[in-house]
């Protein structure tokens, strides 16, 4: 069997129950007929719809049904483009897709024909993923996490190297050039100045906040993206407390053997 059949299998074996994928969408929005006429301009729609609420990773297409060239560019009139997006002049029968990583209002306007404007709200996701007992291949397997995350893909696993003082995350499935995987990590799970791998290649061009306990990270991905390796100076305790306790007794050992001999040497010197 092709290996990477099995990497697929064993992939969609490992998902934990109740996870809960998303599916992004795509919504349609036309530039009708007659948009270039400002005629009207006070009551008339240009972009139909001309305000669209979606949700996080969906991509929002404008078609242009109109006979004259436009664009769709990010900002307003007032201050101009404010760089997220702009489609650049696309003609009839045409159309120009975005895909929104971020959450938030987004304005946008024709920089040909001004009085066109729209609006795309982005909502926030309030909920994330949860990928379980994340530890448990690590120390006694007693101490594992529950770690929340954001991502278009499907996280399959994570792998915790003690030596490496890594954690592994592998994704399987489409993702696209676009993607962010947002991760929650808590400290307990891995710490320190954190270093990021996608495909082992490091990068730097990821953000991350300290929010008590936990860093969040948020890095980019591209749609061949299969492993995320994020580096610290600690991860789970490679002692677990049964351990700990062995380890105790055993510097005790040491500490009471090492009294007894000095007793006996004194003796003897007497």
């Amino acid at each position: 069997m092709n290996k990477l059949v099995i990497f697929s299998i064993v992939g969609l074996l490992l998902i934990p129950i109740g996870y809960n994928v998303a599916f992004a969408e795509t919504w349609d929005v036309t530039i009708p007929t007659g948009a270039a006429d400002s005629t009207s301009a006070e009551t008339r729609f240009f972009y139909s719809p001309w305000e669209l609420t979606v949700e996080l990773y969906d991509t929002v297409q404008w078609g242009n049904a109109d006979t004259a060239a436009h664009t769709v560019t990010s900002g307003n009139p007032t201050d101009g483009p404010d760089g997220i997006f702009d489609s650049t002049l696309f003609g009839p029968g045409k159309s120009f897709s975005f895909k929104f990583m971020k959450s938030g209002t987004f304005d946008y306007f024709c920089s040909i024909h001004p009085w066109m404007t729209g609006t795309v709200n982005v909502k926030k996701i309030e909920t994330m993923k949860v990928l379980h007992n994340v530890g448990e291949d690590a120390g006694d397997g007693k101490t594992t996490f529950d770690v929340e995350y954001l991502l278009e893909k499907t996280l399959a696993s994570a792998e915790v190297d003690e030596n490496e003082k890594a954690v592994t995350f592998t994704m399987a499935g489409v993702g696209s050039d676009d993607d962010l995987f947002i991760v929650k990590l808590p400290k307990n799970l891995i710490s320190g100045p954190l270093l990021v791998w996608v495909d082992n290649q490091q990068i730097t061009n990821f953000e991350r906040t300290d929010e008590g306990g936990i860093n969040t990270l948020t890095i980019p991905l591209t749609a061949k993206s299969e492993t995320v390796a994020i580096v610290g100076t600690t991860v789970v305790p490679e002692f677990g407390p049964i351990a700990v306790l062995i380890f105790a007794i055993a510097i005790i050992a040491i500490i009471a053997a090492s009294t007894k001999n000095s007793s006996l040497y004194r003796i003897q010197k007497l």
